[in-house]
């Protein structure tokens, strides 16, 4: 209900640190096996389409891409940027910007309604140190391509330039590695050129990760992550019933503890939210019927 009233009022809102964890990505979990992080209600908010976009990290953690990634399976465009949750009176804080996003405004300068325009439509990365630039064909992150049916060869490139080393770059499809880019030299610079051909309707990024942390890298280790560019092929949707499912088993765990909680101030206000947590479910039901 709240980002509801602020979208009435032209306002954009988010959840903020929404998904923290363990820095190793050995040793990370999942959102759903644990007390489904602070953004409870994300999957319900997506199904609903009431958020705008979603703070996809405020520390360095692998975690916060695996309900985007199942988002973005359901055929949500989800744009995410970064925030480093600074308190600036305090002492022990992360320093402003640490996590931060990049949005493209072409040759436009600098506004501040330009420049949510632009992330939301997730035409950016979030990062906090690399730098990643990445195209499929012509397209920027956020932006579609669109294919006939049967699809056919998209031409993906990418580049990373970073401060520090890295140890990781990867070119996602649908939440799954598809290529490992080698980092030659120092691992600070790479490039490259991957020819692909598509015959599904899907999205694409380009992720980078380093394994410790590496000053000046305000954090625990350094990475970043493009937004997606979707492909579609044909009339074919962007489904995925194991995302589905998974966002099904999540609103039905929130929906038991928020039933259980003892904070609600009437029976009426937490039948409405029930009703709300009910009426996403169906949404990721419908769209799990309907995977290719």
């Amino acid at each position: 209900d709240i980002f509801r009233f602020a979208k009435q009022q032209g306002a954009i809102g988010a959840y903020v640190h929404p998904f923290g964890g363990p820095v190793s990505g050995v040793q990370m979990r999942d959102p759903l096996e644990t007390d489904l992080g602070i953004a409870k209600a994300f999957p319900v908010d997506v199904a609903l389409e009431t958020i705008s976009y979603h703070e996809l990290w405020s520390t360095a953690s692998e975690v916060g891409l695996i309900p985007w990634h199942h988002a973005l399976n359901n055929g949500f465009k989800v744009p995410v940027t970064g925030g480093e949750d600074s308190i600036s009176s305090m002492h022990r804080t992360p320093l402003v910007g640490s996590m931060r996003g990049y949005f493209f405004l072409g040759k436009r300068n600098l506004r501040w309604d330009r420049f949510t325009e632009a992330l939301l439509r997730g035409r950016g990365f979030v990062t906090n140190g690399p730098l990643l630039e990445f195209w499929a064909g012509k397209a920027m992150p956020g932006e579609e391509i669109r294919l006939p049916e049967g699809g056919g060869a998209i031409r993906f490139r990418g580049i990373l330039r970073s401060l520090v080393p890295l140890d990781r770059l990867e070119l996602v499809h649908n939440g799954n590695v598809l290529e490992k880019i080698p980092l030659p030299g120092d691992r600070r610079h790479a490039e490259f050129e991957k020819d692909i051909t598509v015959t599904h309707s899907g999205w694409y990024t380009l992720q980078a990760f380093g394994n410790e942390r590496v000053h000046p890298v305000e954090d625990a280790r350094p990475m970043a992550t493009t937004n997606p560019v979707y492909v579609m092929v044909g009339g074919e949707p962007i489904r995925s019933k194991e995302s589905a499912d998974y966002f099904v088993r999540w609103i039905d765990k929130l929906a038991q503890m928020a039933g259980s909680h003892p904070g609600w101030r009437s029976e009426k206000e937490k039948q409405h939210v029930l009703a709300q947590f009910q009426e996403a479910r169906e949404v990721y039901v419908g769209r799990g019927a309907v995977s290719p």
